[in-house]
């Protein structure tokens, strides 16, 4: 029951539900979770090391994730992310200017 409360099912949706079902939304979620904890980690690494700071040049270094291999990056092209860094960094500044933190 509790694999079912994790999945977002309801008691009687567990009670009518079968088992391949049940393994697929907790799948699912898993996933869900998994997303959201790279989108997290990417938004926290772009925000920090938005022209403020030398960037550490591997983001799993910056935050490991449970998940992450242990691979390393030799060669990162800094001049090739700095479209993406100034992209995040305007939609950083409207942020604090809309909630009046700037």
């Amino acid at each position: 029951m509790a694999a079912a409360a994790y999945a977002g099912m309801s008691e009687a949706e567990f009670w009518r539900t079968t088992p391949a079902y049940l393994h697929a939304r907790i799948t699912a979620k898993k996933s869900e979770e998994k997303t959201f904890a790279e989108f997290a980690r990417a938004i926290a690494y772009f925000a920090a090391h938005s022209g403020r700071v030398k960037p550490t040049p591997n983001i799993k270094k910056f935050w490991p994730l449970p998940w992450d291999k242990k691979i390393e990056i030799k060669d990162v092209d800094l001049e090739a992310a700095k479209p993406l860094l100034d992209a995040m960094d305007l939609a950083l500044q409207k942020l604090q200017i809309e909630n009046g933190t700037n």
